[in-house]
């Protein structure tokens, strides 16, 4: 057997390949287990064949290196033998150069072209077997409408900048190069990442051909899509027109995610100007613009001394005076935002890389953040207090204030709405009238609806928000808000024909209602002393939380009633047993040492009516 070295025939008579694995090799392995992750544990890696034939690993044990490598020909006859022995010879002995080159100190610097030929190499394979995929569902319509949905997806992914999608690519990229022998300087990885990622995209848009029927080779769509890409890069190269064309491609988001990048758009162009070429954007402009966001302040639109600024000014002016910056939160998902549309410039070939990967943000001067809070009893004593309703009242109205009349106006009701159900700020005030019902002898708020007309939309700005599917849900009406006189005002909105609960309320550019009654109680409960930041409108939701827990409520019925996640709440009480039991358990609430009294109507007009 001299002739074919490492080829033995075992007892039972088949054919099998043991090679001792070289020193060296196993010496570089387990003396860096990283670069051996790379090269064959990385999803995709282009060892992974070799992992469990070379190494193995066992639970809170490091990484070794097994002494000989062994696999079955599954022949019997040496002549048969012979071509899977030399074919799996040559493929160890690559692997094993592969191996040496990954762990070599001296790393050969990767010009374009070898980082073009490395990301063509890669997706040739991929291209095969995505062909022979095609091919094989032809004569199944159902399983190529799944693979064409699950391409439409993949390609969203990809034009996204989806976070886990891009570090995917990455380590991918840093593979490739770490197999070849090159060096891994950030420039090179961002480089082939782009590549990478570009050509991920044609693969898919080519499959997304072929599963619609349309796909046909001698039209060379790689071609005709680096013309289309090279033709809308310059037409669309400036910074204006390319984040108009990223906005479209994001018209599926909410309203207010849009809301945001409109105008983080405009923060940009403030800072690079609207006509900045895409491809003229830097790594100093991208470590610039970092810079000009980690000196932002806090809510710089509510503030004189910074509102008629544009973002880059108000970032020189707050950086001087040293002042309070945003908090990281925002800093990191203003520079996420920047990195994602970058991302889309590379993928659609308007930029050749992303400049501002790898960079990372510090805020200057971050707020101590404090997470939000309930209020303390003695708190809410000195909201709901004696004058109350008077401090409750809109300003127009407080020069003749009448302590007997009936209170009609949002800033009156919101808080203690929330305080005995724990909704949302946003979600009170655009209640409409007939939110209020009941079933059975039972009183509630439903944040159901029926769309409004959209004439109706038209003339009042606004728009319906919830925050998520669990908010839709029927919220019994605890019955010290009757005592209060809620049925009463809905009664009186009812008799003037109103549409809406607050009507009084102007909405905003993005349809909400709730900005005048949020920095009202603000203001108010500032002016009352409680000056913890962690208290704000949202507190009253963690109070009725609070308060159903301490009087050990039903579980499911707190996260129901609430709208927070829970695994069973597809009828929201639809059912009359159902709210009814909801109606028991909200009836627990109490709030020790709060009296309302003397918020107590007397003269229930409307009392006897529907409710």
């Amino acid at each position: 057997m001299s002739a074919y070295p490492g080829l033995v025939r075992k007892p039972s008579g088949v054919y099998a390949v043991r090679m001792r694995i070289p020193q060296d090799i196993a010496a570089l392995i387990e003396g860096d287990p990283s670069v051996w992750k790379a090269l064959a544990v990385n999803p995709g890696a282009r060892l992974s064949k070799w992992r469990d034939a070379l190494t193995s690993t066992k639970r809170g044990q490091p990484l070794s290196v097994k002494k000989e490598f062994k696999r079955t020909l599954k022949v019997r006859k040496l002549t048969d033998a012979k071509a899977p022995y030399f074919a799996l010879r040559n493929e160890l002995e690559t692997a094993f150069q592969v191996i040496r080159s990954a762990y070599s100190h001296e790393p050969v610097a990767a010009t374009e072209q070898d980082l073009t030929a490395l990301s063509e190499a890669y997706f040739a394979q991929i291209e095969a077997d995505a062909e022979r995929n095609a091919t094989e569902l032809l004569g199944d319509p159902e399983a190529q409408r799944a693979a064409l949905n699950n391409t439409l997806e993949d390609i969203a992914v990809i034009q996204n900048g989806d976070t886990s999608a891009l570090g995917a690519f990455q380590q991918r990229a840093k593979a490739l190069l770490m197999e070849h022998g090159f060096d891994l300087s950030s420039d090179k990885r961002s480089t082939l990442t782009s590549l990478l990622m570009r050509q991920a995209l044609r693969s898919e848009r080519k499959s997304l051909d072929r599963y619609r029927g349309d796909f046909t080779p001698e039209l060379a769509p790689s071609a005709a899509l680096a013309t289309h890409s090279v033709a809308h890069s310059e037409c669309c190269a400036c910074l204006r027109d390319t984040f108009e064309q990223y906005l479209s491609d994001k018209r599926k988001l909410r309203l207010k995610s849009v809301e945001y990048l409109k105008a983080f758009g405009e923060m940009m162009k403030d800072f690079f100007g609207s006509d900045k070429p895409i491809r003229d954007i830097t790594r100093q402009d991208a470590r610039d613009f970092l810079h000009m966001l980690e000196h932002l302040p806090p809510n710089a639109a509510k503030h004189s001394e910074f509102r008629h600024m544009t973002a880059p000014e108000a970032s020189r002016a707050n950086e001087m005076a040293e002042g309070q910056t945003i908090a990281p939160a925002t800093l990191n998902k203003h520079f996420s935002n920047f990195r994602a549309f970058l991302q889309f410039c590379v993928v659609e070939e308007i930029a050749d890389k992303n400049v501002a990967l790898g960079l990372k943000a510090r805020s200057a001067n971050p707020p101590s953040l404090k997470k939000r809070g309930p209020f303390t009893d003695a708190e809410l004593s000195m909201i709901f207090g004696k004058a109350y309703k008077e401090n409750a009242s809109p300003a127009r109205t407080r020069m003749s204030f009448d302590p007997e009349a009936f209170p009609m106006h949002a800033r009156y009701w919101v808080p203690l709405i929330a305080l005995f159900s724990g909704m949302r700020l946003q979600e009170i005030c655009q209640l409409e009238v007939a939110a209020i019902g009941e079933q059975d002898g039972i009183p509630f708020i439903s944040t159901e609806w029926d769309i409004a007309e959209e004439t109706d939309q038209l003339e009042t700005g606004r728009r319906k928000h919830l925050k998520n599917d669990n908010s839709v849900r029927r919220i019994p009406i605890h019955p010290e808000l009757v005592r209060l006189g809620l049925l009463d005002f809905h009664q009186r909105r009812k008799a003037e024909g109103q549409h809406y609960l607050f009507p009084e309320l102007p909405a905003r550019s993005d349809g909400k209602v709730s900005r005048n009654v949020g920095d009202w109680f603000g203001r108010y409960i500032r002016g009352l002393g409680i000056s913890d930041r962690s208290k704000v409108f949202h507190s009253f939701r963690y109070c009725f939380r609070g308060a159903m827990s301490y009087a050990n409520a039903n579980p499911d019925i707190i996260r129901q009633v609430g709208g927070w996640s829970s695994k069973d709440t597809a009828d929201h009480y639809a059912s009359s047993l159902a709210l009814k039991a909801a109606a028991s358990e909200v009836a627990k609430v109490r709030y020790e040492g709060l009296t309302l009294d003397h918020l107590h109507h007397t003269c229930h007009h409307y009392a006897d009516g529907e409710h």
